[in-house]
């Protein structure tokens, strides 16, 4: 999976945020990270799986959820290629 060219996350207020199509998704700092890597890479859900263990210190099931709900907001908002 990978972020479409001309979607870009930006800071406002402390909280970072996308706007597709007028509406405004907020992240959290995971999915800030998450964001990052499909920013530049196209990436599988193992592999944002595996860097996302590496860098958190979070269960592999938290993981997989932060995954799972960031690839459907992104899916939802036509933001993948």
């Amino acid at each position: 999976m990978k972020i479409k060219n001309g979607y870009f996350l930006q800071k406002q207020d402390g909280n970072y945020i996308i706007e597709p199509k007028g509406k405004k998704i907020a992240l959290s700092e995971i999915g800030v990270f998450l964001w990052e890597l499909t920013s530049k890479l196209d990436l599988t859900n193992s592999q944002l799986l595996n860097l996302l263990l590496e860098e958190y210190e979070i269960s592999t099931v938290l993981a997989l959820g932060e995954i799972d709900a960031f690839i459907k907001s992104m899916k939802e908002n036509g933001i993948f290629e």
